[in-house]
């Protein structure tokens, strides 16, 4: 169901995951220390919890771009300097190969730093032209980025695109959110209500899954481009967005 509508993302370990629980302790430890004499002390707790999160999962190339890509940035914002997102992101990608060169050519390492990049790429330009928007804008926008960048290896590896993915984001990742952050209340405050909340969420997010992949003419599917179709639509989409950042 979670492949059938495009939330593949929202079941698999993926740095989505990583990134909740990042804004988490980014909202209750980095925001207050990154501008005190403490923040180096901070700095170990931080790297521990992105970094063991990541071991207990498995360590899936997904999450290690994502530990390594905030790892830099906490260090960077502790540091007090800015730095272009771009960076890390290649850096976590220079890592990655030197240790596995073979990744280059798994599925989850080209889906993950495709969605990525184009998100680095075309959120500046696209905010540049929609500055005011709420949350629920906002998300729909990460969300059809984030499509629009893995959409040529959908249609290669899965032979499929489906059309409901970034509308069924502004539901399932709110959903997801309140899924990890009770899950660690849960575990650190282990209260029955706790256990009964979490069950009733993940069952209606089942239910709004199922329902969406009812829907008939959501998903475009038995479409099987060749390498050639690929590279020339990549190719096509990353001179749109150098004219747009470019012109911006």
């Amino acid at each position: 169901a979670y492949g059938q509508v495009g939330a593949r993302r929202v079941l698999a370990l993926s740095g989505m995951h990583l990134g909740i629980l990042y804004s988490l302790l980014y909202f209750c430890l980095v925001r207050w220390v990154r501008h005190s004499r403490w923040r180096w002390y901070f700095l170990p707790l931080i790297l521990f919890s992105l970094w063991g999160y990541a071991l207990v999962a498995g360590m899936p190339v997904s999450l290690v771009r994502a530990a390594l890509m905030l790892s830099v940035i906490t260090i960077t914002t502790l540091m007090q300097y800015r730095t272009d997102p771009l960076h890390p992101l290649a850096l976590s990608a220079i890592i990655i190969l030197f240790v596995e060169p073979l990744q280059l050519f798994s599925i989850s390492f080209q889906l993950s730093y495709a969605a990525v990049l184009f998100l680095l790429l075309m959120w500046g330009p696209v905010n540049d032209l929609f500055p005011r928007q709420n949350w629920a804008s906002r998300l729909f926008t990460v969300s059809c980025i984030a499509t629009l960048g893995t959409m040529p290896l959908t249609l290669y590896y899965f032979h499929q695109l489906p059309l409901l993915g970034p509308l069924l984001s502004l539901i399932l990742i709110p959903l997801t959110t309140v899924i990890i952050w009770l899950t660690l209340a849960t575990i650190l405050l282990p209260v029955s209500a706790f256990g009964w909340v979490l069950n009733y969420i993940v069952i209606l997010q089942e239910k709004i899954l199922n329902y969406a992949g009812s829907i008939p003419y959501t998903t475009l599917t038995d479409i099987y481009p060749d390498e050639i179709s690929i590279m020339l639509l990549y190719a096509a989409m990353l001179v749109a967005i150098v004219r747009l950042r470019t012109r911006n």
